[in-house]
């Protein structure tokens, strides 16, 4: 069951233009290489693929979770500064409703955008320790693992490079 093509070292095409997943399939074709064992085929290039692109994924929720704990923070700032110009001085106009129910909205609004990004981030997460298991990357899924090693590669004799050369 192993395939005569080996996993391609290079990212696939696939993955050219996602350069997160590209970067991640280099490091983890390399890293299999190093090992004695052949842990992973080109049967399994389906399974990294969809790792890697998850893993960009991942990274880019993270971003947007942080743009939108910074959209949040903001709108917290601006409805607290309605609340101090309050407390600062009763007797004052008091702030326009219609302003201040526009700065709670907008506050709640960023909350909900962050609990939503938080959700899909968990959810994929999720997804990638369960890639990461069925790719033996974690310590407990190699724990008691003795995958079958590579095949040694035996020098060739002088008169097997002799015939191969002039073929």
């Amino acid at each position: 069951m192993t395939p005569r093509r080996r996993l391609p070292e290079s990212e696939p095409a696939a993955l050219k233009k996602h350069p997160v997943a590209a970067r991640e399939w280099r490091r983890l074709i390399s890293m299999y290489n190093e090992l004695d064992a052949e842990i992973v085929s080109r049967l399994d290039m389906g399974m990294l693929l969809d790792y890697c692109m998850l893993l960009e994924q991942t990274e880019e929720l993270d971003e947007l979770r942080k743009a939108s704990v910074d959209g949040w923070r903001s709108a917290q700032q601006i409805l607290g500064a309605f609340q101090e110009r309050q407390n600062d001085d009763p007797d004052a106009e008091s702030i326009d409703i219609k302003t201040w129910i526009k700065a709670q909205e907008a506050v709640n609004w960023a909350y909900d955008k962050v609990i939503k990004i938080d959700g899909r981030v968990d959810r994929k997460r999720a997804l990638l320790l369960q890639l990461r298991q069925s790719l033996y990357l974690t310590p407990r899924s190699r724990a008691g693992v003795a995958p079958a090693e590579k095949p040694k590669e035996e020098p060739e004799d002088d008169m097997t490079k002799l015939l191969n050369s002039q073929a």
